[in-house]
């Protein structure tokens, strides 16, 4: 009578169990990796709290305060009532804004982790409209015209060096700490009476620490942004990316036009709810200092792929054994797949210290030769041996092609488990699984 089980077959469901219980060891190692990323990042925000933050920076703003009248009733019929007086603001934006930031960089380490901090010195210029044409609030109470002043958001005030003033036609005004405006949760902001009724130019210069990346918020109706570094490896973001750019083994130079056209929001915001809604702060672009060869992040994509990695060492194994009349013990299998999950902690343990690349390098041969080693006994050939250390090496060099073309690692990834597929079924093909005994079956 046939029986669906027999020992090839017991011996693929053992396999098959302990392939899915390495899920939990390798649960552990991603449960490492993101203890390790947690301490990077913890040690990076410790840098920059006592250095400077990561900077958005938006403005200037010219806010001009005024009054709108609402009744209150003061019964239940609806028959009395007061007349109350609401306080609120208008921000009017510059027609055109010219920013010119040069950053020079340098890292700092606490201990194994880095973290990038610059210095950036600022210069914007622009040019105001007359306020009185171009704000008309049609509710408007009073308007107080002598009280307006001009006030920049800054994500983060830590880190703005020497007193800050500004040139609004050619008289300084000195800078406040806060922003000063309902709408605006920090920055700084002038005090000094200024004249809205003429069209108005303005310069100033702001010197800043800050750390990981630098963005502005175009809000001129017409805004040139430009941006120059010493460093290398510059990452850009935002709502749009730079119209020109620069990049040498010596830093980078990104220059970005934007027009009001690509917004939506206008020229002229009433009240802080009306900030908060056209989410002005979104519309900025700028630069991440990128640190190249994140080791946590390329060691978690290759954590991907662990499961592939064990399915092609069990597979070669299985089909040595069973090609060549061989018994190997699901103990021998478990070694062989304790050293590939060990390959990860080495991995990652390694390249905290002496880099990503050094360190897959390291802990690729090591594990390649204690398998290769380990196998020329078991198998009980040096030969075989030789050819599973090449193997190997041929495997972790194969995933490190992966972990490198991130554009095509799902591509070579479904290519690489085509190709074992193949392999298994083309040596397998003349096999006669029904027998518990295997014959010789290659050509």
């Amino acid at each position: 009578m046939f029986s669906i089980v027999n020992s090839k077959g017991i011996k693929l469901g053992i396999l098959a169990f302990m392939l899915l219980c390495f899920l939990i060891p390798l649960s552990f190692v991603e449960s490492i990796l993101y203890e390790r990323q947690q301490r990077s990042n913890e040690a990076i925000l410790e840098i920059s709290s006592k250095w400077g933050e990561q900077k958005v920076i938006a403005g200037p703003f010219l806010v001009i305060p005024y009054q709108v009248q609402k009744k209150r009733f003061i019964d239940d019929a609806g028959k009395k009532f007061v007349i109350d007086t609401i306080d609120k603001e208008a921000l009017i934006l510059p027609d055109e804004l010219l920013i010119n930031s040069n950053v020079i960089t340098n890292i700092r380490s606490r201990g194994i982790y880095d973290a990038v901090l610059y210095q950036a010195d600022i210069d914007m210029s622009g040019k105001f409209p007359d306020a009185s044409k171009v704000l008309a609030i049609q509710n408007a109470y009073k308007v107080f015209w002598d009280q307006a002043f001009l006030s920049i958001y800054t994500s983060d005030n830590k880190g703005l060096l020497e007193e800050l003033k500004i040139s609004w036609n050619k008289q300084d005004l000195p800078f406040h700490p806060g922003s000063g405006s309902q709408a605006l949760q920090s920055g700084i902001h002038t005090i000094d009476k200024i004249n809205v009724f003429r069209t108005n130019n303005f310069e100033l210069a702001l010197k800043m620490n800050g750390s990981q990346s630098l963005a502005f918020v175009p809000i001129g109706k017409s805004t040139k942004t430009q941006i120059m570094s010493n460093w290398a490896d510059p990452s850009f973001f935002g709502s749009d990316l730079p119209l020109e750019r620069s990049i040498s083994e010596q830093g980078f130079s990104a220059t970005w036009n934007s027009s009001y056209f690509s917004r939506n929001y206008s020229q002229v915001l009433l009240d802080s709810y009306e900030f908060t809604e056209k989410n002005i702060l979104n519309s900025n672009y700028g630069v991440n200092f990128f640190i190249p060869l994140d080791h946590y992040r390329l060691i978690e994509r290759s954590l991907k792929y662990a499961i592939l990695i064990l399915l092609s060492c069990f597979t070669v194994f299985f089909l040595i054994e069973t090609l060549n009349a061989l018994k190997l013990h699901p103990i021998q299998y478990l070694l062989m797949g304790a050293a590939m999950v060990i390959f990860y902690v080495l991995n990652l343990s390694l390249s905290e210290h002496i880099g990503f690349i050094l360190a897959y390098m390291i802990s690729s041969l090591a594990i390649s030769s204690l398998i290769g080693y380990y196998s020329g006994f078991i198998l009980k050939s040096k030969a075989k041996g030789i050819q599973c250390f090449f193997y190997f090496c041929i495997l972790f060099g194969f995933l490190y092609v992966i972990l490198s073309a991130q554009d095509y690692a799902l591509l070579l990834g479904s290519i690489a488990i085509f190709a074992l597929l193949a392999f298994v079924m083309h040596a397998t093909r003349k096999l006669d699984w029904s027998k518990s005994e295997v014959k010789q079956a290659i050509d």
